[in-house]
């Protein structure tokens, strides 16, 4: 059983150190590029004035 458990422990530093890996290198400048980028900013703009454009309808049309 002790040699089952030091396995395990060794997996999953392994594993955690591949996900923390993934996370900071590869998804964050990804997600980040996305947030930051200039589509992104024209697709929220165009939503929210679409948004706007409904409820001013529903309340008042």
């Amino acid at each position: 059983m002790c040699l089952f458990g030091k396995y395990w422990k060794k997996l999953s530093r392994l594993f955690n150190r591949q996900l923390d890996y993934f996370l900071d290198n590869k998804l964050l400048p990804a997600v980040e590029r996305l947030l930051f980028s200039q589509n992104f900013a024209r697709f929220i703009q165009r939503n929210s004035k679409q948004a706007t454009e409904e409820v001013i309808e529903f309340q008042y049309g």
